[in-house]
């Protein structure tokens, strides 16, 4: 897939192979990496490629606002998570695309121009996968909609607008940044996780129940404003949904049944999964004690902690440190 930067050149990226030195970001075991890097811009791509999928963590930061174009001439469905950041796109049929962190969109196109705009200062973070019309064929007896993709023009997508990802499509993307196999059963593993990812997707894109409520523009800021609010310090003491929607400046009804629609879960799920999904990342990627990582999750009791995570993930806090 060619990209291009959008300076005053507009010229094609020469990549080199190897990570640099001072990459820490996830990793794609068995990939290809990518890598450019010159004064305004870094770019690390860590793809694998097959017959049926491609699987693409791009790892970008940017010291002055730049664009990119990048040009796939491969028929099927294109899908993109945004780990990190908020992305600008403009996609050649589908006009323009905004995914905040945490979002994802899907379309169907025989090829794809895209335009992206990164911002001064930031890093991106995104997975990308493709699947090729044989691999989505083999789900057409769940999802007959799918029959009618390869006659529905350049492109088409599959979602309206950008979805936040559900917790059992976080679950499969950890999964996929840390398969735990080696290389002679580490394809075999792929090729499930992509299928189950492509499913999970499909559900939400056609049997997602219809919205039953209709937010306008101000609401969904302030829905989103209370998620943020909600998650920006998980030791503390949540705000009640009493306070939380006076802070987002939105009513308790919306605000309950906006998080249902955005997010997939309720109020308190959400705050229960964000504490999860932290406390499990504390506990790999740093050596603090079990009772810090307690209390900077927002559980003054270790017991309700281990009850907590156990029920989320199946196994204990300490079970993960020995793994």
């Amino acid at each position: 897939m060619p990209i291009y930067l959008n300076s005053n050149s507009g010229s094609l990226i020469e990549f080199q192979e190897g990570l640099p030195v001072n990459y820490s970001g996830p990793l794609l075991r068995g990939s290809k990496v990518l890598y450019f890097a010159k004064d305004t811009c870094q770019l690390i791509i860590q793809e694998i490629i097959t017959e049926l999928y491609t699987l693409r963590l791009n790892a970008f930061r940017f010291l002055e606002t730049l664009t990119l174009d990048s040009v796939s001439r491969k028929e099927g469905i294109h899908s993109r998570i945004l780990l990190k950041g908020n992305l600008r796109h403009k996609i050649k049929g589908a006009g323009r695309i905004y995914l905040r962190e945490g979002e994802f969109t899907m379309l169907w196109a025989d090829s794809a121009n895209c335009n992206c705009r990164f911002e001064k200062d930031s890093e991106y973070r995104t997975l990308d996968v493709f699947y090729s019309p044989a691999l989505f064929q083999q789900l057409i007896i769940y999802f007959p909609e799918l029959k009618d993709l390869q006659n529905a023009g350049h492109v088409k997508q599959l979602i309206k607008n950008p979805c936040y990802i559900t917790p059992s499509m976080q679950d499969i993307i950890r999964e996929i940044l840390e398969c735990p196999f080696d290389e002679t059963t580490r394809q075999f593993y792929f090729d499930l996780k992509v299928r189950e990812y492509l499913y999970v997707m499909l559900e939400h894109a056609y049997n997602r129940p219809s919205a039953r409520y209709h937010f306008t523009p101000y609401e969904i800021a302030c829905i989103i404003k209370a998620h943020k609010l909600l998650l920006e310090d998980l030791s503390k003491k949540p705000l009640s949904l009493r306070m939380l929607s006076k802070a987002a400046a939105i009513n308790e009804f919306k605000l309950k049944a906006g998080f249902r629609q955005l997010f997939g879960l309720s109020v308190f799920d959400c705050l229960q999964e964000a504490r999860m999904q932290k406390a499990r990342e504390l506990l790999l990627s740093t050596n603090e004690p079990l009772k810090q990582i307690c209390v900077a999750t927002g559980y003054p009791r270790m017991t309700n902690f281990i009850t907590a995570f156990r029920k989320r993930f199946g196994y204990t806090p300490g079970s993960l440190r020995r793994k």
